[in-house]
């Protein structure tokens, strides 16, 4: 529960905590933390894994066909993983989404 409550503190609390429907996260400890936080939780259905294809692959792509082949992972800074990650998205003809300081999504 130290990471969750961690990454709680650290990051900010969501609306919304979606998960899958492992046995860490139906446990009641783990829940009592969300929802004592005022945190409405979404667990994926079974079967819902399909939904994590496109960023599965995408991920992979950018492991196989960027990362390992140039070793960024010597220099393991947010900078450079962005960098990374814009340039497989701009390869494939993804657009580019970043958040603004004040939390908004902008291309």
């Amino acid at each position: 529960m130290d990471c969750l409550e961690d990454a709680l503190r650290e990051h900010g609390k969501p609306e919304v905590f979606n998960s899958d429907q492992g046995s860490q996260f139906t446990s009641e400890v783990y829940t009592d933390v969300l929802k004592h936080g005022g945190i409405a939780i979404s667990m994926d259905g079974q079967g819902r894994a399909y939904d994590n294809i496109f960023v599965e692959r995408l991920w992979r792509s950018v492991k196989h066909e960027d990362v390992y082949l140039n070793g960024y992972l010597l220099a393991r800074t947010t900078a450079v993983a962005r960098w990374v990650v814009a340039n497989v998205l701009n390869k494939y003809g993804l657009p580019i989404i970043s958040r603004r300081s004040s939390g908004t999504l902008r291309r």
